[in-house]
Parts: C-alpha cells; sequence; structure tokens
C-alpha cells in the first residue's frame, strides 16, 4: 500500500541463501531490512533452555547473516544514508523490562541493531536509519505493521539527528496503543554506596577474552579476588602462545590452507585458533599478576552442565561473593 516491493527471506535461511538475495537487488537500489523473525504471536514463553536454543539459535545466525550481507551490500553506495533497519520484537513492548519475554532472539537483534547504529556513526560516518519496534506476544499484524512503517518513516527523518539525539530514538515499544521510548537519565553517584570488600571469588561469565577479562582482571587486582572464568573455547594443548611473530604468520597460513582443502572457511578455522590463543595469552597474564583463577568451559545457557561446573568451581575455590556476566 507504500509503493514499496518486498522480498521475504526465511528466519532461519542459512547465509549461503541470503547473499543471492543481496546480490539480486542493483547496487544503486535504495532498500530497507526488517527483521522480523524475532516477533511472535505464541504469547507464553518459551518453557526451558533446551527449547529456546533449539528455537532461537538458527534465527539470531541468520539475523546476523542477513544484516551483515544487506550493510555490505550498502557500503560506499549514497542509498546507504537514506535507509532503515528495522527489528521487530515481542519482549512486552517495554523492551524486556517487565520479564515476561515470549521470544528472547528479540534481545539479540536489539543489541545487534543498536551496534549497526553506533558502528555506523563511528567517527562521523553516515549509516542507515535504525529502529527497534516492540510489543507484547500476539499483537494484531495489522498494528504491527503500521507501527514498522511509522517508525520506519520516523527513523529516516531522525537521521539528520546527531548521533546521540538518534541512538535516543533507537528504540520503541508499544503497550495498550501507548508508545514508549527508552530514555538515559543522568542521576549523581550516590555518597555512600555498597563498596566491594577484599577477598573471596567472583564468577565471570566470557571472562577469558575481550573487554570482559580486562574488567575481570583489574578487579581481581584490585580488590585481591579469586576468579571462576566461564567460557565456551576450549584452551587445548598446543604450545602456540611460545611462537614468535614469524611462527604465528606460518602457522596462520598452514590452518587457512587445511581449511581450504578441506571445505572449510578459512578465515573460521583461524579465528578458532586466534580464540585459543586469547584465551591462553589472557590466563598467562592473571598468573603473572599473582592472580589465583580457574578456567571452565561450559555454557551459560544449559542449566545443567552449568549447575555442574559452579559446583565444581565452589569446591575448588569456596563460594561466590559475585557475579560478572
Amino acid at each position: 500500500s507504500v509503493g514499496l516491493e518486498v522480498v521475504v527471506a526465511p528466519g532461519d535461511a542459512p547465509p549461503e541463501q541470503i547473499a543471492p538475495l543481496c546480490a539480486a537487488v542493483p547496487g544503486d537500489t535504495p532498500w530497507h531490512l526488517v527483521l522480523a523473525a524475532a516477533w511472535t504471536d505464541r504469547v507464553e514463553p518459551i518453557p526451558t533452555p533446551a527449547a529456546w536454543r533449539a528455537e532461537t539459535l538458527g534465527v539470531i545466525e541468520s539475523a546476523f547473516a542477513l544484516c551483515q550481507a544487506w550493510y555490505g551490500h550498502g557500503l560506499g553506495k549514497p542509498w546507504l544514508t537514506r535507509a532503515a533497519v528495522v527489528g521487530v520484537t515481542s519482549l512486552g513492548g517495554d523492551v524486556g523490562a517487565s520479564g515476561r519475554i515470549a521470544t528472547p532472539t528479540g534481545g539479540a537483534i536489539t543489541g545487534l541493531l543498536k551496534a549497526v547504529y553506533m558502528e555506523s556513526r563511528a567517527g562521523g560516518a553516515g549509516g542507515p536509519a535504525v529502529r527497534i519496534v516492540d510489543g507484547p506476544a500476539g499483537d494484531r499484524i495489522d498494528a504491527v505493521t503500521d507501527r514498522v512503517l511509522a517508525e520506519m518513516t520516523d527513523a529516516l527523518a531522525s537521521c539528520a539527528l546527531s548521533p546521540e539525539q538518534g541512538f535516543a530514538r533507537v528504540e520503541v515499544g508499544y503497550r495498550r496503543d501507548e508508545r514508549h521510548a527508552i530514555r538515559l537519565v543522568p542521576r549523581p553517584t550516590p555518597a555512600e554506596g555498597p563498596r566491594i570488600s577484599p577477598g573471596g571469588q567472583w564468577l565471570v561469565t566470557g571472562g577469558a577474552r575481550g573487554i570482559t577479562a580486562e574488567v575481570a582482571r583489574r578487579l581481581a587486582g584490585r580488590f585481591g579476588r579469586r576468579l571462576g572464568l566461564l567460557g565456551t573455547t576450549p584452551p587445548g594443548d598446543e604450545p602456540w602462545e611460545r611462537l614468535d611473530a614469524r611462527a604465528l604468520e606460518a602457522l596462520k597460513r598452514d590452518v587457512m590452507i587445511g581449511a581450504r582443502a578441506t571445505g572449510r572457511k578459512p578465515t573460521e578455522a583461524w579465528d578458532a585458533v586466534a580464540r585459543v590463543l586469547e584465551v591462553r595469552r589472557h590466563l598467562a597474564a592473571l598468573q603473572a599478576c599473582g592472580i589465583e583463577a580457574s578456567y571452565h568451559v561450559c555454557r551459560i545457557d544449559d542449566a545443567e552442565a552449568l549447575r555442574d561446573t559452579l559446583s565444581v568451581a565452589r569446591a575448588s575455590g569456596g563460594p561466590y561473593r559475585g557475579v560478572i556476566r
């Protein structure tokens, strides 16, 4: 009814089916992206972690691949600043604040699109208009469609705003026909607040890689904490961390050539090795700083495995005083 040509991709389409969709669109034609796989008309939440994994992981991977292909298709083209990417979620109409979430996938879509907004404007670069449109599960499809079109129009108009002003309008929700928006409100730091006492053990998920690893290191060093680190990357036993720069380049070449010979993606094969190296370097850095830390391979969305891992960690390091997730 608004004159747009619509191309529909399945919510769990594999990446190899997504690239041809992008390639079929003429390079000078602006096109908008609507990620609606996180919307549902099911009212009841997903009952178990296993059911959540079965229903959502494929959708998250496909949404990421589609967004990546779409954004890559638009890079360097003037139409990208006149295009919109919209996520449609069922987080309750308040972007998940109430905790009654029928489809947790909406949290992943929200994080993905907020990252697109921030990264596309890094250093003053222009990018697409971004909007997340949230509502309660079970909303009428015609109402959801009307909201998406209205928010897409508003998002395109907001491209003229500063990055900070525009970011304040990225997330909106609808409950009982009322529109809600997320806002950052400055509040003074209380003069007296909770204090972190020295000693004890803290649990850190994802604490052996990335920014979380650095936070964990500083926390432990400042307050004399023992760390229980949870991650999904097995550290292995290959002596890669002792390789110099030249040997690492040779290893990278061999890994990528071997992957190509067996039909795997070379970059993914090397990324797996790079993750192992990062974990080992962080654990070695903690040891060099005199920080006690144990590393456990565990997925936190596997309730049974998490329960067993925490029992082992508590038995070796004592009870937890806090958690960083």
